[in-house]
């Protein structure tokens, strides 16, 4: 099992943040994760990303290998 940290940072822009839900996927040399989707930050908290903000996740996929692509989206 690969574990990976995940960190987003949102600009203060204006209407930067979302209250949509976020996924990402890490493709690796030897696959990809799938679609995980980032409920909780590494202290337990909801994600919630208003503009401004800095959340950091933690994710798991098994046997990646090494990180090659990050894709972030929202649903």
């Amino acid at each position: 099992m690969d574990y990976f940290l995940i960190t987003l940072h949102t600009t203060e822009l204006e209407d930067a943040g979302t209250t949509a839900d976020v996924y990402v996927t890490i493709v690796g040399g030897n696959g990809d994760t799938g679609k995980r989707w980032l409920l909780k930050t590494v202290d337990g908290k909801d994600v919630n990303m208003q503009p401004g903000s800095l959340t950091t996740c933690q994710i798991s996929g098994v046997g990646v290998g090494e990180p090659k692509q990050v894709g972030s989206f929202k649903w």
